[in-house]
């Protein structure tokens, strides 16, 4: 039986919430189009990495609250917008 894969709602998306394995350097990562091509990853240390195709683009670390969480959510969907519109338009919330 498969599990219904976990997601999150940013403003304009939805995220879908990948746990990591122990040999990866996350512990969760959100990823907006199921391929991983962008990924917002909770590092171990408790720090987040927008990870573009493989590569680090930007890291946050001080992060206190769930609020701070959403709001690097919303950069990075702000990124995935600027950056790969079509994945973007692609995961935008039906409806809206």
């Amino acid at each position: 039986m498969q599990n219904k894969l976990q997601t999150i709602k940013s403003s304009k998306i939805t995220w879908y919430v990948l746990d990591g394995a122990k040999w990866l350097d996350f512990v969760k990562c959100y990823c907006a189009d199921g391929d991983g091509i962008l990924q917002l990853e909770e590092r171990k240390d408790g720090s987040y990495a927008l990870n573009d195709q493989g590569e680090i683009v930007k890291t946050w670390t001080d992060i206190k609250s769930h609020d701070d969480f959403l709001a690097i959510l919303e950069l990075a969907q702000s990124y995935l917008a600027a950056t790969y519109h079509e994945i973007f338009e692609d995961a935008k919330h039906h409806g809206h």
